[in-house]
């Protein structure tokens, strides 16, 4: 059905520009044409997904799968993103699976699925995922963005700063990057690194409030643990002598020892931690034209 195919072809132009309202009119009536075509409605259920319209989508892809049973993943792999959009997100991980299973290669699948079990709370999960995602396509920078954050939800600092600091080396101008590595360093308390990132971040875009807002709050508790330093005015640590030791006993003398090694490791520990998408979505598209191409010759 030539017609149905020069539909389908435009229709796929439209989606893969952003332009979801006329690719969706060019699905509707490719539809019209060729009703039983499961390619169609996975395509217009993803320009549905894309434009917002999440329960159109959902309808559609179900139908796509319902029509014939998918040998890839595209259709669970959105209709998951269309769940987890509507805050679905135990079905969102059984779509995300299923896409799993059918392309194990594909970065989506396993981006959207860390999503939902970060959603869920299960950051170990979540961190696994995104870490297929980056074995996949290590340039990629999404993955390992979100899963810095999921380090960052689940307190691990040092490894969530090591992710941004790769997402910044792959894009300097990510704004929104520089405000996440802030915001862990100053959970670590190095405020001087946070608001560091946070200027960088506000050169980029210096209208940012959530930057400005928290450089402020920043500042504000970096003076706060100055001034009361400054008040209580600690005495300076010093070496242990021969003295003390005869002074006050060899056993306390080794307790304060160990306990400054210990603080010494903690220490050098946090220097180490320290130092320490589209591309898939238009392969996803042309599989799924692929087979919408030819469901529609005779």
């Amino acid at each position: 059905m030539a017609f149905g195919k020069s539909l389908v072809e435009t229709g796929v132009a439209y989606l893969t520009k952003g332009q979801y309202d006329r690719a969706i009119e060019c699905y509707d009536e490719a539809i019209r044409l060729d009703p039983k075509n499961s390619g169609l409605f996975a395509l217009r259920g993803s320009a549905y997904g894309n434009n917002g319209q999440y329960d159109q989508a959902i309808a559609d892809l179900s139908e796509a799968i319902r029509l014939d049973p998918p040998k890839h993943g595209f259709p669970f792999s959105e209709r998951g993103k269309a769940y987890l959009s509507i805050g679905d997100s135990d079905r969102a991980i059984v779509d995300y699976t299923q896409a799993i299973r059918l392309d194990p290669r594909h970065v989506d699948p396993f981006v959207g699925r860390g999503k939902a079990y970060e959603k869920q709370g299960y950051y170990d999960q979540a961190i696994a995922d995104f870490s297929e995602a980056v074995k996949l396509e290590p340039t990629n920078v999404f993955p390992v963005r979100y899963r810095g954050r999921a380090h960052s939800m689940k307190g691990q600092y040092g490894e969530a700063i090591a992710d941004y600091d790769k997402v910044i080396e792959l894009d300097p101008k990510d704004k929104d990057t520089f405000i996440s590595r802030g915001m862990a360093y100053a959970e670590k308390g190095q405020y001087d690194r946070a608001i560091t990132d946070l200027d960088l971040a506000l050169k980029l875009d210096p209208e940012c409030a959530l930057a400005t807002e928290s450089r402020a709050k920043i500042i504000a508790k970096k003076n706060e643990l100055n001034s009361k330093t400054s008040a209580e005015a600690p005495m300076p640590i010093k070496l242990i002598t021969a003295e003390d030791e005869e002074k006050y006993g060899a056993e306390l003398i080794d307790l304060a020892k160990r306990a400054a090694k210990e603080a010494m490791a903690a220490e050098l520990n946090a220097l180490r931690q320290e130092n320490a998408s589209l591309k898939n979505q238009i392969g996803q598209i042309a599989i799924a034209f692929e087979d919408a191409s030819n469901s529609s010759t005779p």
